[in-house]
């Protein structure tokens, strides 16, 4: 626990931010994952779409694009500004770093090179930190947006298949 304390009071309170906004990140990346299992099982199961002769069909479908469809997506736009965030904050600390550098160099002077490490320390420690975190973050969006493209892709043939059936049998065609 000691290093994760240094660690902590070698970044700052940027570095804890990016600590924070990044275990968002996963915990809507995981939630959002587990949504997406639970949507293709129901999808697998055929209780998607309950389109019976009478309800108009072409209402259905047209109702499950705006409502389904984005709860596929919900969330992801979250996690996206949180990636995006990331390598701010890195970008952030590292121009805290340098102004606590340049404050030493100020009141010291350069003759002490020791006395500028903290200030440089902390500058590459939380670019490094925003560009870590942001990389997992980014492949993880990437793949549950890619899932859900597909999943609603999927529903919604299903859902034109269960339409269309079911507008034959009432006597007129979807499109």
């Amino acid at each position: 626990m000691d290093a994760v304390t240094r660690i902590a009071r070698e970044g700052g309170v940027v570095l804890v931010a990016i600590a924070l906004a990044s275990v968002l990140a996963w915990t809507l990346l995981f939630a959002k994952w587990a949504h997406l299992r639970r949507e293709r099982a129901r999808a697998k199961s055929g209780n998607v779409f309950d389109v019976r002769p009478g309800t108009g069909a072409r209402r259905v479908v047209d109702l499950w694009i705006e409502g389904e469809r984005g709860r596929l997506d919900h969330g992801l736009g979250s996690v996206a500004a949180l990636a995006a965030l990331l390598p701010l904050l890195g970008l952030l600390g590292t121009v805290l770093g340098m102004l606590k550098t340049f404050d030493v160099i100020q009141l010291e002077g350069t003759g002490d090179p020791r006395l500028l490490a903290d200030g440089i320390r902390q500058a590459l420690l939380t670019t490094q930190a925003g560009i870590l975190a942001a990389l997992p973050v980014l492949l993880g969006l990437r793949f549950l947006s890619s899932r859900a493209q597909r999943l609603g892709a999927r529903m919604e043939l299903d859902l034109h298949q269960a339409a269309s059936a079911t507008a034959a049998t009432e006597g007129h065609g979807v499109s």
